[in-house]
């Protein structure tokens, strides 16, 4: 469907309806803030359900003020709901609490490599939205840097890393985190065996260093 591209980025909530037995009823989209003319944008994007043993994807066309998807089957709470799983949807899809938590928490085990991207993106914009602090995120992102193996994660998460470390962190901060993260960076170098991985922890110690 055409979508007129306007100045201004969307901001949508995601609300999970549930019955008597926490199976979800409805999950709704709620464009909270729409261009200057008014307007809504219409667009895909897929939720991501995470449960203790599987994640199942929901697709979602939203449009208008208000978007409810009804569940035909019955699906028990999850443990976090990522809204923008497909990574393309336009705007800032901001988590629920207890989502957002249990993310950063680093509890769950995400197989998908392109769901593992998706959440790094997915909390960035709570940070850069106010939702979270620096230190907050900062714990993620060090525990995920030690376990991504996926190239193209990889190279996000080292550059989140950089634009935390200088952008969000005070100097009180960044004077703890540094050995951790110089720690952490020499540590996964030495691991790698590619040379480009190797580059990319080296170039990343470098710059966190000055």
């Amino acid at each position: 469907f055409p979508v007129t591209i306007e100045e201004g980025i969307p901001h949508l909530l995601t609300t999970s309806f549930f019955d008597k037995d926490l199976n979800i009823k409805e999950i709704s989209f709620q464009q909270v803030k729409s261009s200057p003319s008014g307007k809504f944008w219409p667009q895909e994007t897929d939720i991501a359900l995470f449960y203790a043993d599987t994640i199942i994807k929901i697709p979602a066309r939203i449009n208008g003020l208000k978007t409810s998807l009804p569940i035909s089957k019955p699906l028990k709470k999850p443990l976090a709901i990522l809204p923008n799983a497909s990574a393309i949807g336009y705007g800032y899809f901001q988590l629920d609490d207890l989502s957002l938590q249990t993310f950063l928490s680093g509890k769950l085990t995400v197989n998908d490599e392109f769901l593992r991207g998706a959440i790094s993106i997915a909390l960035m914009e709570e940070l850069m939205n106010r939702k979270i602090t620096g230190h907050d995120y900062m714990g993620w992102l060090l525990n995920s840097l030690e376990q991504e193996k996926e190239t193209l994660n990889r190279q996000l998460l080292l550059g989140q890393l950089n634009t935390v470390f200088w952008s969000f962190l005070s100097d009180e901060q960044r004077r703890v985190y540094t050995p951790k993260i110089e720690g952490l960076l020499w540590k996964r170098m030495n691991e790698s065996t590619s040379v480009s991985a190797k580059s990319a922890f080296f170039s990343s110690s470098i710059v966190t260093g000055k």
